[in-house]
Protein backbone atom coordinates (compact mmCIF):
# COMPACT_ATOMS: atom_id res chain seq x y z
CA UNK A 1 0.00 0.00 0.00
CA UNK A 2 1.45 3.08 -1.06
CA UNK A 3 1.45 6.40 1.20
CA UNK A 4 -0.74 9.54 0.14
CA UNK A 5 2.10 11.71 0.04
CA UNK A 6 5.80 11.76 -1.15
CA UNK A 7 7.88 10.03 1.05
CA UNK A 8 10.04 13.76 1.29
CA UNK A 9 6.81 15.92 1.89
CA UNK A 10 6.13 17.51 5.47
CA UNK A 11 8.00 19.84 7.99
CA UNK A 12 11.31 19.68 7.79
CA UNK A 13 13.47 21.29 10.95
CA UNK A 14 17.53 20.77 10.59
CA UNK A 15 18.71 21.06 14.49
CA UNK A 16 21.88 22.90 15.39
CA UNK A 17 25.12 21.29 16.25
CA UNK A 18 26.68 23.72 18.80
CA UNK A 19 24.48 22.48 22.15
CA UNK A 20 23.96 26.32 22.91
CA UNK A 21 22.03 26.77 19.47
CA UNK A 22 19.35 24.06 21.05
CA UNK A 23 18.87 25.52 24.23
CA UNK A 24 16.51 28.10 25.01
CA UNK A 25 15.62 30.12 28.04
CA UNK A 26 11.99 30.09 29.44
CA UNK A 27 10.91 33.45 30.81
CA UNK A 28 8.80 32.32 33.54
CA UNK A 29 11.55 31.48 36.24
CA UNK A 30 12.31 35.35 35.67
CA UNK A 31 8.64 35.87 36.20
CA UNK A 32 9.51 38.60 39.91
CA UNK A 33 12.04 39.96 37.29
CA UNK A 34 10.15 40.47 34.37
CA UNK A 35 6.68 43.06 33.68
CA UNK A 36 3.65 41.60 31.97
CA UNK A 37 0.09 42.21 31.14
CA UNK A 38 -0.95 43.27 34.80
CA UNK A 39 2.05 45.50 35.35
CA UNK A 40 3.13 48.91 35.35
CA UNK A 41 5.26 50.39 32.67
CA UNK A 42 8.67 52.30 34.66
CA UNK A 43 8.08 49.68 37.21
CA UNK A 44 11.67 48.77 37.29
CA UNK A 45 10.76 45.58 35.80
CA UNK A 46 11.95 44.49 32.27
CA UNK A 47 9.63 44.23 29.37
CA UNK A 48 9.59 41.08 27.34
CA UNK A 49 11.28 42.58 24.51
CA UNK A 50 14.33 43.18 26.36
CA UNK A 51 14.40 39.73 27.30
CA UNK A 52 16.33 37.94 24.26
CA UNK A 53 18.80 40.83 24.45
CA UNK A 54 19.17 39.92 28.27
CA UNK A 55 19.28 36.49 28.25
CA UNK A 56 21.80 36.66 25.11
CA UNK A 57 24.38 38.83 27.49
CA UNK A 58 24.44 37.10 30.35
CA UNK A 59 24.15 32.88 29.47
CA UNK A 60 24.84 33.57 25.25
CA UNK A 61 21.62 31.63 24.65
CA UNK A 62 19.76 33.01 21.43
CA UNK A 63 16.69 31.24 22.10
CA UNK A 64 14.01 32.00 24.38
CA UNK A 65 10.44 30.82 25.77
CA UNK A 66 8.18 33.61 27.04
CA UNK A 67 5.11 33.18 29.45
CA UNK A 68 1.66 34.38 27.88
CA UNK A 69 1.55 36.28 30.55
CA UNK A 70 4.75 38.27 30.28
CA UNK A 71 3.11 39.32 27.03
CA UNK A 72 1.80 42.88 27.22
CA UNK A 73 -0.81 42.74 24.05
CA UNK A 74 -1.44 40.74 21.68
CA UNK A 75 -1.76 43.31 19.30
CA UNK A 76 -0.36 43.45 16.04
CA UNK A 77 1.96 46.54 16.87
CA UNK A 78 3.13 44.82 20.29
CA UNK A 79 3.62 40.98 18.13
CA UNK A 80 5.62 42.91 15.87
CA UNK A 81 7.37 45.34 18.55
CA UNK A 82 8.45 41.96 20.19
CA UNK A 83 9.65 40.06 16.83
CA UNK A 84 12.13 42.94 15.88
CA UNK A 85 13.00 42.96 19.28
CA UNK A 86 14.03 38.88 19.51
CA UNK A 87 15.39 39.42 16.02
CA UNK A 88 17.65 42.13 16.71
CA UNK A 89 19.75 40.35 19.19
CA UNK A 90 20.06 37.34 16.24
CA UNK A 91 17.53 35.33 18.73
CA UNK A 92 14.40 33.45 18.16
CA UNK A 93 11.35 32.64 19.71
CA UNK A 94 10.97 29.12 19.70
CA UNK A 95 8.12 28.09 22.38
CA UNK A 96 5.42 29.97 23.75
CA UNK A 97 4.22 28.80 27.10
CA UNK A 98 0.44 29.82 27.23
CA UNK A 99 -1.58 29.27 30.89
CA UNK A 100 -5.53 30.09 30.09
CA UNK A 101 -8.28 29.74 32.75
CA UNK A 102 -10.76 28.06 30.51
CA UNK A 103 -10.33 24.60 29.58
CA UNK A 104 -11.39 22.48 26.28
CA UNK A 105 -12.78 20.02 28.17
CA UNK A 106 -15.48 21.89 30.71
CA UNK A 107 -19.12 20.45 30.82
CA UNK A 108 -20.02 23.86 29.72
CA UNK A 109 -19.89 24.93 26.20
CA UNK A 110 -19.51 28.26 26.34
CA UNK A 111 -16.04 27.61 28.61
CA UNK A 112 -15.00 24.90 25.99
CA UNK A 113 -15.56 27.62 23.28
CA UNK A 114 -14.07 29.89 25.05
CA UNK A 115 -10.85 28.10 25.73
CA UNK A 116 -10.47 27.23 21.76
CA UNK A 117 -11.06 30.71 20.90
CA UNK A 118 -7.80 31.48 23.49
CA UNK A 119 -6.24 28.95 22.27
CA UNK A 120 -6.52 30.19 18.47
CA UNK A 121 -5.47 33.86 19.12
CA UNK A 122 -2.28 32.23 20.58
CA UNK A 123 -1.64 30.22 17.82
CA UNK A 124 -2.01 33.15 15.56
CA UNK A 125 0.18 35.20 17.81
CA UNK A 126 3.05 32.68 17.56
CA UNK A 127 2.93 32.52 13.67
CA UNK A 128 3.09 36.14 13.78
CA UNK A 129 5.99 36.25 16.02
CA UNK A 130 8.05 33.47 13.72
CA UNK A 131 7.47 30.58 16.81
CA UNK A 132 7.39 27.21 15.64
CA UNK A 133 5.32 26.11 18.04
CA UNK A 134 3.01 26.65 21.40
CA UNK A 135 2.53 25.19 24.82
CA UNK A 136 -1.10 25.58 26.39
CA UNK A 137 -1.29 24.27 29.46
CA UNK A 138 -4.75 23.05 29.95
CA UNK A 139 -6.34 24.04 33.33
CA UNK A 140 -8.77 21.66 35.20
CA UNK A 141 -12.39 21.29 34.10
CA UNK A 142 -15.22 22.02 36.03
CA UNK A 143 -17.90 19.71 35.52
CA UNK A 144 -15.36 17.06 33.90
CA UNK A 145 -16.54 14.22 32.12
CA UNK A 146 -14.40 11.65 30.40
CA UNK A 147 -14.41 11.55 26.45
CA UNK A 148 -15.70 15.62 26.61
CA UNK A 149 -14.15 18.06 24.22
CA UNK A 150 -12.93 14.91 21.42
CA UNK A 151 -16.08 15.29 19.35
CA UNK A 152 -13.98 16.82 16.16
CA UNK A 153 -11.11 13.89 16.29
CA UNK A 154 -14.00 10.65 16.61
CA UNK A 155 -13.14 10.23 12.84
CA UNK A 156 -9.49 10.56 13.53
CA UNK A 157 -9.64 8.22 16.52
CA UNK A 158 -11.68 5.74 14.00
CA UNK A 159 -8.91 5.45 11.54
CA UNK A 160 -8.02 8.94 10.39
CA UNK A 161 -8.58 11.46 7.80
CA UNK A 162 -6.96 10.80 4.73
CA UNK A 163 -7.08 13.32 1.97
CA UNK A 164 -10.27 15.19 3.45
CA UNK A 165 -11.98 11.84 3.08
CA UNK A 166 -13.38 10.09 6.21
CA UNK A 167 -11.39 6.73 6.85
CA UNK A 168 -14.00 3.66 8.55
CA UNK A 169 -12.47 2.24 11.76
Amino acid sequence: MGTALPADAGPRRRFPTAARERIAIASYPFRDFIAGRDGKPGSGKMELQEFAAHVGAKFNIKKIEPWSAHFRSLDKAYVEELRAAVAQTGGAIVNIAVDGEHSPYAADEAERERAIAFGKQWIDAAAAIGSPSVRTNIPQAKGFEAGRGTNGRKPAARGGIRGGEERGG
